[in-house]
């Protein structure tokens, strides 16, 4: 028997939906207040937003007529028929926020308009959205504008608050992450973010009426956050345009991870997976080792469809991405063009000012040498059948194709390399391989390649593993889990002057930083550092720790000691291995949690080849 769901039921059901943590509150109401065209966005939290959420603005204010309606369901000014969603230029435009808020929390707003003034009025709504307290009040402000005050958060829903309660530091953090896309895109507008705890209001964020991408930014990241980035205004059509900053392709210009990326579709933040993908993979093509920081603002004058989800952060649009990536390419080989030219040496240089350089770390991928330099016959292992791979040729080097590894979920990588077992053929065939830890102990010996390569096969795929990086990679995952640092008590406090990144995850991550050794009192001083055989430590290194944080949990300082000891200790290139110590390397890989790379950043696997069309007498000589 089928029976009809109850309005109000109905409204938690589908309001649960759209306001899924405190994020989502922050989120929808902030978007209210840049609609409404205010430049002052005043967000103050009381335990986190355990207790209250306010947030307060100078925007045009809600007119009389539309107090009733204001919190029911699908009421909205941005749109008014389906056919508008190809064309909203606002943030909002579904009706359901308020509405959403009001079924899953209490919702009391103040607002005022330029013709109400000085008077404004009171509103409180029930869970319904419908309007159930209205009141005239002399207003406490010389403008229009709102202010919505949120409480008693998911007390309708036992189960989602109890989670909210657990975990609220960490949604805050979430909350306060996704905030700085808005506060970056408008730089017209000043946010001033508060929160109190135990009576104590402390301010969080403070921005000014800058104008200025970049003044916002480095308010967010720090002013070296800046000093890399370059202004990008690409055209691809007449409806499609991409302006901002982005990294430049200089070594050390760039992130080791995907962080501090912004993308906007016409002023709103947006998810767009396939776009951030490319626009990494076409800087991956000049600079292998990083990735780019950016603020790009996407500008479509076109149809677009903004109503995939709920929080209306993914979006389509009908444009050819293949354009874009063309002209990122033209963008980049223009600045890589004058990297040369800057680098280009004199014509006539002086011989007595000729000095050998330094190695000059470069972008572009080369081949990597595994034999010596002077030719001669590789040095295969006695038990090893030279002759099977003579008729396969192979070569001695790893060829530039075959490029980073690149980890896509825990404990497994994809090897890309392009099949060119004929070379005459010109028509290479690209695959992709994954390989999970676990399929270390798979693999099938073969033997010990040119004193410093373990050669071993899965399934029909031959792999290469560096006996060095890996046994280097094990024994330094081994000296981290074993490390420990003292902490030493300063008479005087070192104060701290932090970004708004650094404050967050000071607070976030506060258990790794004093496994570091550093203690923090509530002022943001140091009242404790870190001692480990005879390193001087200072705030510097706290800041570093903080950048690479949650990524790289320990000092660099120790990190590099830890280094350095794992390289010593470990199986070097020339060393002569039995099959027990290779059986043993490649055993110790599928221990490890990511066993791709030693802590230098050599990779410990590469792909040689796809043995599914040698003779099957190759199986002879492997150990089992």
């Amino acid at each position: 028997m089928l029976n009809q769901i109850q309005k109000a039921d109905i409204q938690r059901i589908t309001s649960g939906q759209v306001i899924i943590d405190l994020l989502s509150i922050v989120k929808e109401l902030v978007e209210n207040s840049i609609d409404a065209s205010s430049d002052l966005i005043e967000i103050a939290f009381k335990e986190h937003g355990l207790e209250t959420i306010e947030i307060n603005d100078n925007g045009h204010g809600i007119p009389p007529e539309d107090h009733k309606t204001l919190c029911l369901k699908h009421f909205t000014s941005k749109i008014s028929r389906f056919e508008d969603l190809d064309s909203v230029q606002t943030l909002g435009f579904r009706g359901e926020a308020l509405s959403s808020i009001c079924s899953v929390a209490s919702v009391q707003i103040t607002t005022s308009t330029k013709e109400s003034l000085p008077g404004a009025t009171e509103l409180e709504y029930d869970h319904m959205g419908e309007l159930v307290k209205q009141e005239i009040v002399l207003n406490k402000r010389t403008d229009s504008g709102m202010k919505i005050s949120v409480s008693d958060i998911f007390k309708n829903l036992p189960v989602r608050q109890k989670n909210f309660v657990k975990n609220i530091k960490k949604e805050f953090n979430k909350m306060i992450s996704f905030l700085y896309n808005y506060i970056i895109i408008n730089p017209q507008i000043k946010f001033v973010v508060t929160n109190s705890v135990a009576g104590k209001k402390k301010v969080l964020i403070s921005t000014q009426r800058t104008g200025s991408l970049l003044n916002n930014f480095i308010i967010i990241y720090g002013t070296k956050s800046v000093e890399s980035l370059k202004p990008i205004d690409i055209e691809v059509n007449s409806n499609f345009k991409v302006s901002g900053y982005i990294s430049s392709l200089s070594i050390g210009k760039g992130r080791s991870i995907k962080d501090k990326q912004h993308l906007y579709l016409n002023n709103r933040p947006i998810i767009h997976s396939e776009m951030m993908k490319l626009i990494n993979e076409v800087y991956n093509q000049f600079n292998n080792l990083q990735f780019p920081v950016f603020i790009l603002n996407v500008l479509i004058n076109d149809s677009i469809d903004v109503n995939l989800n709920p929080d209306k952060t993914r979006i389509n649009f009908s444009q050819d991405l293949n354009e874009f990536r063309q002209e990122l390419v033209r963008f980049w080989e223009s600045e890589n063009m004058e990297q040369q030219l800057v680098l280009k040496p004199s014509k006539d240089p002086k011989p007595q000012d000729h000095k050998p350089k330094p190695d000059i770390i470069s972008t572009k991928r080369i081949p990597i040498e595994l034999s010596a330099p002077k030719p001669k016959k590789p040095k295969f292992a006695n038990y090893m059948n030279e002759e099977i791979f003579k008729t396969q040729n192979l070569k001695t080097t790893v060829n530039s194709h075959y490029i980073r590894l690149k980890s896509h979920k825990k404990g497994v990588v994809s090897l890309k390399s392009k099949d060119d077992t004929h070379p005459g053929d010109e028509r290479l065939v690209e695959k992709e391989i994954s390989v999970s830890k676990l399929q270390f102990n798979q693999m099938q010996l073969i033997g010990q390649f040119n004193l410093g390569f373990i050669l071993t096969r899965l399934q029909d795929n031959l792999f290469i593993v560096d006996q060095h990086a890996s046994d280097e990679k094990y024994n330094y995952e081994d000296l981290k889990n074993k490390f420990r640092v003292q902490s030493q008590q300063l008479i005087t406090p070192i104060p701290l002057n932090l970004n708004l990144v650094e404050i967050q995850k000071l607070s976030e991550f506060i258990n790794l930083v004093e496994n570091n050794g550093f203690k923090v009192n509530d002022d943001n001083q140091i009242t404790h550092l870190p001692t480990y055989k005879n390193i001087q430590f200072d705030k510097e290194d706290l800041v570093e720790l903080l950048s690479q944080l949650p990524c790289h949990p320990i000092l660099p300082k120790i990190n590099s000691v830890l280094a350095m000891k794992a390289c010593r200790k470990s199986t070097m290139i020339g060393q002569h291995l039995n099959v027990h110590t290779m059986k043993k390397i490649l055993s110790h890989l599928s221990e490890l949690d990511k066993p791709w790379n030693c802590p230098h950043g050599r990779p410990t696997l590469r792909h040689l080849h796809d043995l599914g069309g040698i003779n099957n007498k190759v199986t002879d000589y492997l150990y089992k």
